[in-house]
């Protein structure tokens, strides 16, 4: 099971880099516990772990103040492994002088109090490894096609690239990551789709579509939705496919309509703020 609270997921992380490499460099754990030996691929990566610091002081603030004392003094500790990245990065590696056990076991603690706070439902490892596979797969395919032109190409190549890095990462970027991605390549069909309509049957967006890697592409950002655990509600084919004509909408409905079912992340929510106020109102409860 991955965890899907910041807490857990930044406990599990120092605890591998803990066990990695513990008489080697400190740069070497992490790029160990990351998978990754390039310096510009794990200073991103190193980027995105830092992120997990401001999440969890937001929910460390939330909580009670009758128990809110130990995990404040312990904060500092949690972040000095992502603060001295680069200054002990290359120098010997002391755990004692990075992260103590006891700041790493308070961490854990806070994890499993704001699991059970928050009732989170399991991410299960194997098949968000299945899932990744076949992104993989379609943007190879998609890479080697050459039935489609190369906006069609990019356009499908782009949301696939950002939804496998975010599965890649989940470790990191957790459930919310995820959909995050999936929520933009949900807006982006919409926008493809809405193109479809307005400039008729015989265009070129028209054509991209109605044609079979348009559908399995889109079927793929259903699945992962499914799979992943979020309500995929206004975002599904019609039978059979293809169709010769989409079906009119109210602008941007059908993404709003799965973003409305996202625990929404912050950019996730700049994107919904940039489009115009919609006309109707989801049946389902928002799930924030």
């Amino acid at each position: 099971m991955i965890p899907d609270n910041p807490a857990s997921r930044y406990h599990d992380l120092l605890a591998e880099v803990l066990k990695a490499n513990p008489s080697g460099p400190f740069r070497s754990a992490w790029a160990k516990t990351l998978g990754t030996d390039n310096d510009h691929d794990l200073v991103m990566t190193m980027a995105a772990v830092a992120s997990l610091l401001p999440d969890i002081k937001s929910h460390v603030e939330a909580l009670p103040s009758a128990i809110r004392g130990r995990y404040e003094r312990n904060y500092l500790a949690w972040a000095r492994p992502v603060i001295v990245f680069d200054v002990a990065g290359h120098g010997a590696w002391r755990p004692e002088s990075i992260i103590t056990g006891e700041a790493l076991d308070a961490l854990g603690m806070l994890g499993d109090l704001l699991s059970a706070r928050q009732a989170e439902a399991p991410i299960e490892r194997v098949a968000v490894e299945r899932l990744l596979a076949r992104v993989e797969d379609m943007i190879s395919e998609v890479t080697a096609a050459d039935d489609l032109d190369a906006d069609s190409r990019a356009f499908m190549v782009q949301h696939l690239s950002r939804v496998a890095d975010r599965l890649r990462n989940i470790r990191i970027y957790g459930r919310g990551g995820v959909e995050e991605a999936l929520g933009r390549a949900c807006l982006a069909t919409v926008a493809v789709e809405d193109a479809a309509v307005q400039q008729g049957p015989t265009s070129r967006f028209a054509r991209f579509v109605n044609s079979e890697r348009y559908v399995a592409f889109r079927t793929l950002l259903q699945d992962a939705a499914n799979i992943i655990g979020i309500a995929a509600g206004g975002f599904a084919l019609t039978a059979g496919g293809t169709q010769a004509a989409l079906p009119p909408a109210p602008p941007h409905s059908r993404s709003l309509a799965l973003l409305m079912h996202l625990r929404v992340s912050s950019s996730a929510a700049l994107l919904l703020a940039e489009l115009d106020p919609p006309s109707w109102s989801p049946r389902t409860r928002v799930r924030c």
